[in-house]
């Protein structure tokens, strides 16, 4: 009985990328729910934003999305730092 050597490889090294691609995957998918919040609170003061008259009020809650935005950014590096 022979062993196609050529044929095992090819398919352990189709395995190793399936389990790699998943890995990514299931990282992906970590990130998306840790920022999940983030994102939503994001998309709450754009809101706010947008119905808000007052050019001083307005000024404040840009302020506050930019801080969401910079923790939201801080969320994501420190995330991509640690899967790497």
């Amino acid at each position: 009985m022979a062993i196609d050597f050529d044929a095992l490889d090819f398919i352990r090294s189709r395995n190793k990328q399936k389990r790699s691609e998943a890995i990514k995957k299931q990282k992906q998918e970590e990130i998306d729910k840790e920022i999940k919040p983030y994102m939503k609170k994001i998309s709450e003061i754009k809101l706010d934003h947008d119905v808000c008259q007052d050019p001083a009020q307005k000024k404040l809650i840009f302020q506050k999305w930019m801080g969401v935005v910079k923790l939201c950014a801080q969320k994501i590096e420190s995330k991509k730092c640690i899967n790497d």
